[in-house]
């Protein structure tokens, strides 16, 4: 049997406690199921006491004392970790003490929670390292006892972990209250129970719609009861009982020399986890908001497990919880941002959705509504109850949001405030129409970018009013800007990227991220909050759901009609989200939608805690939906899937064929890796040989996912730990100690194969670094040096051997990649110790290589490297417009070897490769590593130099001859 577990977070609405719990797997064969129970509450007898109840007050609290215990009393190591839905900063925290409960600690409230805010979330774990670590609990303040300290509010929670999984909390502390650890469906009529204890009787009730909507006494809605005898119990229910989904089944327990109960949601998770009461598909393409045409907006919403789904709809676009700083000075205003408009109660339809559609329910009237939300801007959230409790969140379909994600405007996308001008005369489809289309990804030349990187220098521009736009959208979009130093003006920012000439810019994450969007910080964006929604902090005015679409819209606009057409590729993290337990998709459908593993815990291939169950139908319909919304409200013309292997491979199946019917020219590649623990099997899971293997381009199954070819990247100049020989690629060692295999691998790329992987061009991405890696000229800065590290070379044989090792990249046969920056010679030197985490030192200098957790300052492109280095910033320009002569060659002509062919010679460090170009001529590239001389056989009496990168080669009786190192020619005949 298979022991799969599901958290369960009691909310107010349902208990008067909340806890938090997941399947505890004990050393038996047979699972056992833990859930929350309420503590500290009695139905007859009397409480225990710890603080003085006396001295309880009102208010907000300044301090969180939390008192935490678990059943082993083993303490060593623990600390906390705290977070809140303000975006404070994540830290671990260590106890303040202990006591005789356990350990406990003091928490400055305002160091973890946002102004307004009403809860604070926390687990315990080892000190780091997350091999162990509770689950995730909510602290809700108005649940809990306050007690006045040195003229400071300090709230009491009692915390007991009855296995890591199934942490109760409590106002109060009762160290002889019985207990129940575990209660779920282990059947569809057997209910599996554990207490700490033995327990006496049970009442079972089935709780439905109306007594939520009601207030109904729960007494009416009692089902069965029975007698028990033991701390471990199966209640086989009556025959006449029918399991229902979207019933909340809740039973009291008592116990045995105990006047207290314990309530607790039964758990149904593991019925639906092992296939024993299957959730229904929906099909259909209108979940979320869409719009009738006569202007109706209808909401449809998949939660299959809730007997509750509302639409609350609000007048103002955020809760007091992210108001103003004027807003929060008016106390009137600040109290109407949490007044809800009205609460549309929906209707069950089929296949587990509820909708507003063609219903007739008394809080819901068409013309009412159409008419309110056609004449202004209203927002709306999705309210549910479900075993989770009650919880209120964006919906996961939603993609007009207000600030920090919190509620979505009703509107559609034609809506005109979300229209630049240009926006409907640029084509849906690319493919066919002049100047926009493309024969094959081969012909992209990718250039990774970040937002806020191109704009943030103060050497984007001396231009006061631009410099206002600087980390915006806008800004990235910005025309006429420039740099001057000693008389040499260079084009920096959007003009930069069009003079530089590549045909596609590739986005570091723009979609709704967990942080703060009204404060002016660093973030890579690998941290998804609302898939569907333009990430706001970028925009002009966060608060503004209508200006980030405007804006993202026009920065797609500006692009494609530049001089390169260039279209916008998005990097999409699909494969796991912020905070799983605080997602919109586990308040929906609690359990369905992330993996866990056979103790509860949700599986961390991703690095970050959780993992997409992308193999859920619900989930895979989700990302496809979601591409197409990219693709045809954005007219986005690719996606770079972030550790593609954590996504099943019929999900990307599905997503290319997709895609293509939209428009072939949408290209979808990703980071093959395969994911370690991930709970598929590696022939299921889209790394980089199963997307070779099954996910080309065919008459039955159209479009295609390509893959970056790590082995090209790792051959040329090296892997990316510093500490390891294999820092070192073909580019930095000399002959006599470059494998062969280095050589080999390289000459694969520039057929546009990955070594031992795939060999099918239009799939192969090259590339030399990417944003997560050392920049290019930092890594051959280190490993070009002449005595190991310690002496720095000159600047400019670092800029020559970053064009050389880019040049291969951008002349290869197969898709040409380059981190944003490289044409101009990146560094990303960390002048605070305190952020050097990813750091390591070189030359006394601290250098980064996962900058995603530092500031501006390390990671904002220098315009005044593009002056210093111009020439070879002006190579880069030259190589691009070689790229753009050469014919793309196919498996096919691979194989027949006509049009391409590699060659070198048995030992040494060149490399000879020569291409058929567009204009009837072939192109002849010459490379040569760290040897001082090389030679080169071609019959050089026929051909004319087209390109060198500041090295000379000079032809002799055999062919050329060059005597410097890190040089790349191009010849053509």
């Amino acid at each position: 049997m298979n022991k799969i577990i599901k958290v369960l977070c009691l909310s107010s609405i349902l208990l008067t406690m909340i806890g938090c719990s997941r399947e505890e797997v004990p050393s038996s064969s047979t699972p056992s199921y833990s859930s929350s129970s309420v503590t500290g509450t009695s139905q007859g007898g009397q409480d225990s006491q710890g603080e003085d109840s006396s001295t309880i007050v009102t208010g907000t609290p300044d301090v969180v004392r939390i008192h935490y215990a678990n059943e082993e009393g083993s303490y060593k190591d623990m600390v906390f970790w705290f977070w809140s839905k303000g975006y404070k900063p994540e830290a671990e925290t260590a106890p303040t003490g202990t006591d005789e409960f356990g350990i406990y600690v003091d928490l400055d409230v305002s160091k973890f929670t946002a102004k307004g805010e009403k809860s604070l979330f926390f687990l315990v774990k080892k000190t780091g390292s997350w091999d162990y670590k509770t689950c995730d609990n909510e602290i809700e303040f108005s649940k809990f006892n306050m007690v006045k300290e040195d003229n400071k509010n300090v709230l009491i929670v009692y915390a007991t972990a009855l296995t890591k999984n199934n942490v109760e909390l409590a106002k109060e502390f009762d160290p002889n209250a019985g207990k129940v650890k575990i209660c779920y469906f282990s059947k569809q009529d057997t209910i599996s129970l554990t207490a700490n204890k033995e327990m006496s009787s049970y009442r079972l009730y089935a709780l439905s719609k109306n007594f939520f909507l009601n207030g109904d006494d729960m007494s009416s809605y009692l089902i069965n009861e029975g007698t028990l005898s033991k701390d471990t119990e199966e209640v086989k229910l009556p025959s006449s009982f029918n399991f229902d989904s979207q019933m909340i089944y809740r039973i009291v327990i008592s116990f045995k020399d105990d006047n207290k109960t314990s309530t607790k949601n039964v758990d149904a998770s593991y019925l639906y986890l092992n296939n024993l009461v299957t959730l229904p598909t929906y099909t259909g393409d209108d979940l979320g908001l869409t719009f009738k045409d006569d202007g109706t907006p209808v909401f449809k919403v998949y939660a299959p497990t809730s007997p509750v789904v509302q639409v609350k709809i609000y007048k103002y676009s955020h809760s007091s919880l992210n108001a103003t700083d004027s807003e929060r000075n008016n106390s009137y205003l600040l109290s109407l941002l949490d007044k809800e408009f009205c609460t549309i109660n929906l209707v069950k339809d089929k296949d587990g959705v509820y909708t507003s559609e063609g219903k007739t329910d008394s809080s819901w009237d068409d013309a009412t509504v159409r008419s309110i939300v056609s004449n202004a801007e209203y927002y709306y959230t999705l309210n549910v109850i479900n075993q989770l409790g009650e919880h209120e969140c964006l919906d996961p379909y939603a993609y007009a949001s207000s600030v920090n994600g919190e509620r979505a405007l009703i509107k559609p996308m034609d809506y005109e405030k979300m229209v630049p001008s240009e926006w409907n005369d640029l084509p849906l489809k690319w493919d066919g129409v002049d100047g926009y289309d493309i024969s094959s990804p081969q012909e992209l030349i990718i250039s990774e970018q970040h937002i806020r990187d191109l704009t943030m220098s103060s050497t984007w521009t001396s231009d006061e009013e631009k410099a206002k736009l600087k980390g915006t959208y806008q800004g990235f979009y910005e025309p006429g800007t420039t740099y001057t130093k000693n008389n040499v003006t260079v084009k920096t920012g959007f003009d930069h990227l069009e003079e530089y000439g590549v045909n596609a810019i590739q986005l570091q994450p723009i979609y709704d991220q967990a942080n703060d969007e009204t404060k002016d910080e660093f973030n890579w964006g690998y941290n998804p909050q609302n898939y569907n929604v333009v990430e706001g902090q970028y925009s002009s005015d966060p608060y503004d759901a209508c200006a980030r679409i405007y804006e993202f819209r026009e920065l797609v606009a500006k692009y494609a009609n530049n001089k390169n057409h260039a279209r916008i590729i998005m990097d999409v993290v699909y494969n796991h989200v912020s905070n799983a337990s605080t997602s919109s998709f586990e308040y929906l459908v609690p359990g369905y939608y992330f993996r866990q593993d056979n103790e509860g815990n949700l599986l961390n291939a991703s690095g970050c805690g959780n993992e997409v169950k992308s193999e859920a139908p619900m989930m895979r319909k989700y990302i496809v939906d979601s591409l197409v919304h990219w693709a045809k409200n954005y007219k986005v013309k690719g996606f770079r899937f972030d550790l593609m292997a954590i996504i099943d491979t019929e999900t990307m199946r599905l997503a290319k064929e997709t895609l293509y019917e939209i428009d072939p020219d949408i290209v979808l590649y990703g980071e093959g890796w395969d994911a370690t623990g991930a709970h598929v099997n590696k022939d299921s899971q889209a790394n980089t040989s199963t997307v070779y293997k099954s996910l080309y381009h065919s008459e039955e199954s159209k479009g295609s996912v390509g893959g970056f070819n790590d082995c090209g990247r790792n051959a040329l100049k090296g892997e990316n730990s510093q500490d390891s020989s294999s820092f070192y690629g073909f580019i930095s060692q000399s002959e006599g100690d470059l494998p062969r295999e280095k050589v080999n691998k390289v000459s694969d790329m520039m057929k546009g194969i990955n070594s031992d992987k795939g060999a099918n061009p239009t799939q192969t991405v090259n590339y030399a670094s990417c944003h997560d890696n050392y920049t290019l000229f930092d890594q051959l800065n280190y490993t070009l040096s002449e005595d190991g590290g310690k002496t720095e070379p000159e600047i400019e044989t670092i800029a020559r051997a970053s064009v050389a090792v880019n040049g291969l990249v951008i002349l290869s046969n197969g898709i040409s990649f380059i981190n944003g920056g490289e044409e101009i010679f990146r560094t990303k030197i960390e002048t605070n110790e305190e952020n050097a985490k990813n750091c390591s030192t070189m030359y006394g200098k601290l250098i980064c290589h996962n900058s995603y957790n530092t500031t501006d300052s390390v990671n904002a492109y220098d315009y005044d490297r593009k002056v210093d280095l111009l020439t070879y910033y002006n190579q880069y320009r030259d190589l691009i417009r070689i790229k753009k002569q050469l014919i793309t060659l196919s498996s096919d002509d691979l194989a027949n070897g006509s049009k391409i062919d590699t060659w070198d010679k048995e030992s040494g460090t060149t490399l000879s490769i020569y291409r058929q170009g567009k204009d009837n001529v072939k192109y002849h590239f010459f490379f040569n590593g760290r040897s001082s001389e090389a030679n080169f056989a071609f019959d050089s009496s026929k051909g004319s130099q087209r390109f060198t990168n500041n090295t000379t080669f000079s032809k002799v009786p055999t062919g050329l001859k060059t005597t410097s190192k890190y040089a790349l020619a191009v010849y053509t005949i």
